[in-house]
């Protein structure tokens, strides 16, 4: 959804000025499997979404530009160099075609998916599907407990959780506390715990019986954010127990705020704003086209 809303503001804003009589030819398809794009979102986001991507366009010329076909349930089966297959809908004809989904599990995943065998890791691919399958610890089922970890796009816990930045970042923070604690925690057991009594600087524990337990980990959903195009955005942000929903250019500036703020340096966020500046200002550099 995000490359389609780049690709159209490419379209319309950069391409329209050195190809005027070629840009109204172009046509954006966006292929979904499932029956909703954006499933993270609230269903009036997830609309909100679908109209904005469909609306036709002017171009700096006021060349008109189509709306994006959005295809729902299209499955599919097969890329040639022509069409891409649909199994047994019409094949979707194309010029340029971009692959936005995943490649499925990288090989040094699906090896040791494989090499751990029958039992708990492979009950759980029916849900995992190829990632290897962790307990609330984020240790690897079938594994010898407490020597194996996953964590990130490559692990799956119960319940799934979205294969986002946001998710990974937790976990590494989650896994690194963990095995901070592994001179005192037993992490063989069936639940990561140690003898003695909670210290006052202990966040990370809860207290069962006569036995410090480490928490399991936990996913915060600070929320969602996604462009759509046309400087517009969808925000679908957590406060406390209630959910800040709000779409067009206030979550447009919110998503790029976001964005300045999670680059790693001062010199990155300056290089990032520059270019966005000059992007405005100049355009896209299309020299390499």
């Amino acid at each position: 959804v995000e490359f389609c809303g780049e690709l159209r503001d490419f379209l319309a804003a950069d391409a329209a000025r050195y190809y005027p009589d070629l840009v109204g030819e172009a046509r954006v398809t966006l292929l979904e499997a499932t029956d909703q794009v954006l499933g993270a979102f609230d269903a009036s986001l997830r609309a909100e979404a679908l109209d904005e991507l469909r609306v036709r366009r002017l171009a700096t010329d006021n060349q008109d530009i189509a709306g994006v076909d959005v295809k729902l349930g299209a499955q599919v089966t097969e890329v040639n160099g022509t069409h891409v297959l649909l199994g047994e809908a019409d094949p979707v004809p194309y010029g340029f075609c971009v692959w936005a989904t995943g490649n499925g599990a990288v090989s040094v995943v699906s090896e040791t998916v494989s090499s751990l065998g029958e039992g708990a890791q492979a009950d759980a691919q029916s849900t995992a599907r190829g990632r290897l399958a962790v307990d609330p610890w984020l240790r690897v089922l079938g594994a010898p407990r407490g020597e194996v970890y996953a964590l990130g796009d490559c692990a799956c816990g119960a319940p799934p959780l979205p294969a986002t930045a946001q998710v990974a970042a937790q976990q590494g923070e989650y896994l690194a506390g963990l095995l901070r604690g592994a001179g005192r925690y037993d992490l063989g057991a069936s639940k990561p715990c140690r003898a003695g009594g909670r210290r006052l600087d202990e966040l990370f524990c809860e207290t069962e019986g006569d036995a410090v337990v480490a928490r399991p980990f936990q996913f915060l959903n600070l929320g969602i954010l996604a462009y759509v195009g046309d400087s517009k955005a969808l925000a679908q942000v957590s406060l406390g127990d209630s959910t800040l929903k709000d779409t067009g250019r206030r979550a447009f500036a919110l998503w790029r705020s976001v964005y300045l703020a999670k680059q790693v340096s001062l010199r990155n966020r300056v290089l990032v704003a520059g270019d966005w500046v000059r992007d405005r200002v100049f355009g896209r550099d299309i020299t390499r086209f």
